[in-house]
């Protein structure tokens, strides 16, 4: 069910539609509904132990918003836990440059930890 969530998503509604704040309102909480299924389904999908299910939900996320930091979290779970170690490495290093060169901040203390387990 919640990958069929996500798949309704088509966009930003009203994208390039001068509807007032009201729209710009719903643009924003739809958005957020849309990343808060990819994120639910690819934990589910985690927690089933197929994380090669997840790995495309956390991706779509990353998409949607590259700096979100639960989505990185996420594909670096379903990296390692695929055995590609190798890419959860190079993904957690372009995840603390970006965040570095953009937002000038430190990865989240929930992020960090997981950055140290994966090495």
């Amino acid at each position: 069910a919640l990958r069929e969530a996500a798949d309704w998503w088509r966009g930003p509604f009203c994208d390039g539609e001068a509807f007032g704040a009201w729209a710009d309102d719903v643009r924003d909480r739809l958005r957020t509904t849309q990343l808060d299924a990819l994120l639910a389904h690819g934990e589910a999908e985690l927690d089933a132990g197929d994380a090669a299910a997840a790995l495309p939900a956390f991706q779509r996320a990353i998409a949607e918003d590259p700096l979100w930091e639960a989505a990185h979290r996420g594909v670096l779970a379903a990296l390692v836990a695929l055995g590609r170690r190798g890419e959860a490495q190079a993904h957690g290093r372009r995840l603390v440059e970006r965040l570095a060169r953009e937002l000038d901040v430190e990865p989240e203390p929930e992020t960090a930890t997981l950055l140290r387990t994966v090495g």
